[in-house]
């Protein structure tokens, strides 16, 4: 059985803006929305049997808009590289009340490991680590159409060290459609 993987790049934040990667876990903006709804009518088409986000908030937002309060699966593993304190996450108590179609089950701390004030770039065993395990989940699914609504750098090094591409750095909201 073939499945078709969508990595969606979520739509822009306010970090995107003139790169103010200092700014906390930030939200969509409104440019955000517009990518949101044009890039909507082209998903619609689809029936996916899953549905993965990472749980900052500008790809629950990009998610929750996309498809709409259905249920969602949140996955530590496909959260932004970790190197500014845009890639860093609200507490899950949070995001549980915002967004209770998703399913947090899998994010086993509440607060993030990571420290705004003591900021430490993630190493790349960390990374090729997370790859590794987003990977075999996937292959391991019963499932046919599976979106995962993630973040550029994740993309860029999914794509290289898994199907040995470099990739061009995805725009907002765009989309990179694999057979698995």
């Amino acid at each position: 059985m073939t499945k078709k993987i969508y990595l969606i790049r979520h739509a822009e934040g306010y970090h995107n803006v003139n790169e103010n990667y200092h700014l906390f876990n930030p939200e969509l903006t409104p440019k955000g929305h517009q990518q949101i709804l044009e890039k909507k009518e082209g998903l619609k088409k689809i029936k996916f049997n899953k549905i993965f986000v990472s749980p900052l908030t500008r790809t629950l937002q990009t998610a929750t808009c996309l498809f709409g309060k259905v249920d969602m699966i949140a996955l530590e593993e496909i959260r932004e590289i970790i190197c500014n304190p845009c890639d860093l996450r609200i507490p899950l108590t949070e995001s549980v009340l915002e967004f209770p179609h998703v399913n947090f089950s899998l994010i086993i701390k509440n607060i993030d490991d990571f420290d705004k004030d003591n900021l430490i770039k993630e190493n790349d065993y960390k990374k090729e680590e997370r790859i590794l395990y987003v990977d075999n989940m996937l292959r391991s699914l019963d499932a046919t159409h599976i979106a995962i609504v993630t973040h550029g750098a994740f993309i860029e090094h999914f794509m290289e060290f898994i199907h040995n591409k470099k990739y061009v750095f995805l725009n907002n909201c765009e989309t990179i459609i694999l057979d698995y």
